[in-house]
């Protein structure tokens, strides 16, 4: 089965590219992807999270030819997907996966899990600054964040957002990378002028439902409280 480590792994790809998956002709909400792939491809989607586990594993990595069969193993199933919207979906997780450049999955106490992505694969016809020399995401238990930067020595700043309702949150995510992006090739073309190319980094943090969260987990706590009283 699917374990807490391939959950976050699949959390993070499925908020990473829900924007970039409804900037064309589709149209599928974030709880509606984590539904599907939970519901229904929940093996392909462990088959993708192991490949990202495996292929950055700190002393059994896989080599170049073990990593290219089993993309193309996984590559199959996910061609054999009858419904268009979730075959792209799953197609382009098992993308990011095979160009991933780096990640912190293996580092001790982390707060997060970050990917090195490759901009190539968040790239569309509207980004009309180029391709970013490298893009970063970290998806956190109440956070996710974008950090562009157009050359490798790069300077800028951090946006933090903070949405009040649902749907301004829902919004912000849908257009979370694209508003790292043009932040970041404003930066850039700012920095004409210095050695240091553009960057900026966007956070976006839900807390919207934060005190209901709050008020359920003291709850939960009475509850559990009063549960142990009782045994006692």
């Amino acid at each position: 089965g699917l374990t807490l480590q391939q959950a976050e792994i699949l959390s993070a790809l499925c908020h990473m590219l829900h924007g970039q998956l409804n900037s064309g002709t589709m149209d599928i909400t974030l709880d509606k992807m984590l539904t599907s792939v939970y519901g229904h491809y929940l093996a392909i989607a462990i088959d993708i999270c192991s490949l990202f586990e495996r292929r950055f594993h700190p002393t059994q990595g896989l080599t170049k030819q073990e990593e290219d069969l089993e993309y193309e193993r996984i590559s199959g199933r996910v061609s054999m997907v009858v419904e268009e919207t979730m075959r792209t979906t799953l197609d382009k997780m098992l993308t990011v996966v095979k160009d991933a450049r780096k990640t912190n999955l293996y580092v001790p106490q982390r707060k997060g899990l970050g990917i090195s992505v490759n901009p190539a694969n968040l790239s569309t016809p509207k980004h009309v600054a180029g391709l970013p020399y490298g893009v970063l995401f970290m998806h956190g238990r109440r956070s996710n964040l974008f950090h562009v930067r157009f050359r490798e020595h790069s300077r800028g700043g951090m946006r933090v957002a903070t949405p009040n309702s649902p749907q301004e949150y829902t919004l912000r995510s849908l257009n979370h990378y694209e508003e790292a992006y043009g932040l970041a090739a404003t930066q850039h073309a700012k920095n004409k002028d210095i050695a240091e190319g553009g960057s900026k980094a966007v956070l976006l943090v839900r807390t919207h439902d934060y005190d209901d969260i709050k008020a359920m987990q003291t709850h939960q706590r009475v509850k559990q409280g009063a549960n142990k009283n009782e045994e006692e």
